[in-house]
């Protein structure tokens, strides 16, 4: 409102704010819809999304933090001329993309370590954490190496002793 009564003061003095009205929902949608046209916007339909998704997927295969990846999906709806979806759409994909992400790495790596492998990031990992880890609510180990879930510090720790031994 404050800036509808900078407009009429400036360039329409002699109009009153009481004699300006609201658009209806139609009325305002038609207009997004002109300026989109206009400005060469298309809507993000279902297969924008299934692009958004598997762009997502790729940019999450660099870095698993959601600010990252939701960077670049902005970049990329803009580069493409492509009206963005929902903030809860969003918010859903990204956080199914890292989960799967992180599921992904883990998979990958509990593939490749051998017993020898697997026992030896096992001391390494209650050598490091050891003392804190009953006191640590935000740890992510649960039951065994194969199904911790990968954090940047786990992952670095277990990637520097996969390459040391094998």
């Amino acid at each position: 409102m404050e800036d509808l009564g900078h407009i009429l003061r400036r360039y329409f003095p002699a109009r009153d704010m009481v004699e300006i009205k609201a658009h209806s929902r139609s009325t305002r949608l038609e207009q997004q819809q002109v300026i989109l046209k206009l400005l060469g916007y298309r809507p993000c339909d279902a297969a924008a999304k299934e692009e958004l998704v598997r762009k997502a997927q790729r940019i999450a295969m660099l870095s698993t933090q959601p600010v990252f990846i939701l960077r670049e999906i902005f970049q990329y709806l803009t580069n493409q001329r492509i009206v963005a979806p929902g903030y809860t759409y969003l918010q859903d994909m990204v956080g199914r993309i890292v989960s799967g992400e992180r599921l992904r790495i883990t998979r990958l790596l509990g593939e490749a370590l051998t017993t020898a492998v697997e026992q030896q990031l096992e001391a390494l990992l209650q050598a490091d954490e050891g003392p804190f880890l009953p006191t640590c609510p935000a740890w992510p180990y649960s039951g065994g190496f194969r199904h911790y879930r990968a954090s940047s510090h786990n992952l670095l720790v277990a990637l520097i002793a996969f390459r040391a031994i094998g």
